[in-house]
């Protein structure tokens, strides 16, 4: 069972969350349980290219600070998951397929 959808409340925020995630079924689907049990819906969701099996996703979403924290601690725990980084969302940043540049977690 998911939780209801809790709708932006004043003081919310929109953030851009850059999670580095292992190449394999159901890596997703986990990170999309995170959110999905706490209430938070994704904006927009974009995958990038898979190095050494592991794959970028970019997530924006909108949500508290506090909630933000939250959300950021419990994708870190997942097993899939390499690394996280969640930054506030810039006004022009609308969806997570405009972020193309200066991403975080590059490897040469």
């Amino acid at each position: 069972m998911t939780a209801p959808t809790i709708p932006p409340a004043p003081g919310d925020h929109r953030w851009v969350a850059f999670v580095r995630g292992v190449d394999a079924t159901g890596t997703l689907t986990a990170l999309a349980g995170v959110f999905s049990t706490r209430g938070v819906s994704f904006d927009s969701l974009a995958t990038g290219d898979v190095v050494d099996g592991v794959g970028l996703i970019v997530v924006t979403f909108t949500a508290s600070e506090r909630r933000q924290r939250l959300l950021t601690r419990t994708v870190a725990r997942l097993a899939a998951v390499r690394s996280v980084e969640v930054r506030a969302a810039e006004p022009s940043e609308h969806a997570a397929a405009v972020v193309t540049s200066d991403l975080p977690f590059r490897t040469s």
